[in-house]
């Protein structure tokens, strides 16, 4: 036994930077929607679909990253995603060198779907991150998932000030986004490992000694992890619950610019709205996180988190008036303190509970599920906003929808009875070679690091 690995920093950091990245290409468009459609010769509908992009590759594209996880490891699926991340940024560079029409607007579409396609590498990804590297699972989640949403909180801000300041534009924007994905992959190659020498915990110690299936097998090993998930009716209820409440509140935050454009705010305002909603989540994240390591109260934290968020939910519509952009900001920032927060839980909850079976596995599934969600709620909620462009108050149809589907998802969660079966594994000794996991190292005795 030694000492936890001082490279988990460097590791979480690298996977940080390139989930930020991720979010800020998925986002770069949405809160300049109108200035975007004039700069590349597209329509509204266009833009969104620059966005929807991202949901519409995700089933496909989590598939994909399942399976070369399990083929060839970890880092060497984060690595190329970081590359396709630069090629992505460099194709949507090259759109601004093009006038306005569809040949810009195909090369930005080509390089937005790259991106999309890559995706799930980093955010299937956090609780294998965090399993593999630390003891303190929820925190180190938190973090990995969260890096997220620091991504959607610059495009919120930032967008909106590059392409609206004198002598500013497309142009830069996307310059400089590619030339951070030029060195974010750099340091994604010098840092970034799948795995310490040493486990930092007795579960994935345990998991490491299960034996590696051979190559021939492991189809036939996905294939029976995909079912177990299935037939597990408690994580089909936070699939179906998590899954709608994300797409939910990744469609708000597509039409954010229209959104409040019922209520009159502008480009400038629904950017700001949009950052209030990502710090105040990030802010509740870094405590609730560090609450459940200690707690392990994982039905108690779902079922609490998702019914503040349903309360936040009403006060949003409540705020959402002409002339209060205060009001409005700070019921965005609540929103986001009680719903980003779900993330990390609701990850850290599936993961314990379907231990072993491959965390990127279990998230790939939830992630999922809010992107088929989003697609049908962004369609519905674009459709609504077209319908009534200055309806507000809980008379407005979008408001209803929004508020209802929250709603849902909260009584949903109430019923969550989860189970930690990873401290069932540290306690006993493990059992992980009756479900899923993939340790490239081979199986056999290994150390445990005593703390991390």
């Amino acid at each position: 036994a030694g000492a936890a690995d001082p490279r988990r920093w460097s590791v979480l950091g690298a996977f940080c930077l390139n989930q930020g990245l991720s979010a800020l290409v998925w986002l770069t468009f949405a809160p300049a929607a109108s200035e975007a459609a004039a700069r590349f010769g597209t329509s509204a509908r266009g833009i969104d679909l620059l966005s929807l992009m991202f949901m519409l590759m995700y089933v496909p594209a989590s598939a994909a990253c399942a399976a070369s996880v399990q083929r060839f490891g970890l880092r060497a699926c984060v690595v190329g995603a970081s590359a396709g991340n630069f090629l992505a940024c460099v194709l949507r560079a090259a759109a601004c060198w093009l006038p306005p029409g569809p040949r810009a607007y195909g090369l930005l579409l080509a390089g937005q779907t790259l991106a999309a396609a890559v995706q799930p590498a980093f955010t299937n990804t956090p609780p294998r991150v965090a399993a593999a590297w630390f003891r303190d699972t929820a925190a180190a989640t938190a973090v990995a998932a969260l890096s997220n949403c620091v991504g959607m909180a610059v495009g919120n801000a930032a967008v909106p000030a590059a392409v609206l300041a004198p002598g500013g534009g497309w142009e830069p924007l996307l310059l400089g986004e590619t030339a951070g994905a030029a060195a974010i992959m750099l340091a994604t190659l010098l840092c970034f490992r799948s795995e310490p020498e040493v486990p930092p915990s007795a579960a994935e110690a345990a998991r490491r000694a299960a034996p590696v299936p051979a190559p021939e097998a492991r189809a036939a090993r996905l294939r029976a992890d995909v079912a177990a998930l299935l037939a597990d009716r408690q994580y089909m209820l936070l699939l179906v619950a998590f899954g709608s409440g994300l797409g939910m509140m990744n469609s708000v935050l597509t039409v954010i610019e229209a959104w409040v454009g019922t209520a009159g705010y502008e480009t400038d305002a629904a950017g700001s709205f949009g950052a209030a909603f990502i710090v105040g989540g990030l802010v509740a994240a870094a405590v609730a996180a560090p609450a459940l390591d200690r707690t392990r109260d994982y039905c108690g934290a779902v079922r609490v988190t998702f019914g503040v968020a349903a309360l936040a939910a009403v006060g949003l519509v409540g705020a959402l008036r002409p002339g209060r952009p205060g009001a409005l900001r700070v019921a965005y920032a609540l929103l986001g303190a009680s719903v980003l927060p779900l993330m990390p839980i609701v990850f850290d909850a599936v993961a314990a509970r379907t231990y072993p079976i491959p965390e990127d596995l279990s998230t790939g599934g939830l992630m999922a599920a809010g992107q088929l969600w989003g697609i049908l709620y962004i369609l519905v909620m674009g459709w609504l906003l077209e319908l009534r462009p200055r309806g507000t108050g809980f008379g407005a149809p979008v408001n209803l929808v929004f508020v209802g589907v929250m709603a849902c998802s909260a009584l949903g969660a109430a019923f969550f009875r989860g189970g930690d079966q990873r401290a069932k594994a540290a306690a006993t000794g493990g059992a992980a070679g009756e479900g899923g996991g993939t340790h490239e190292g081979g199986g056999g005795a290994v150390k445990m690091a005593p703390n991390s």
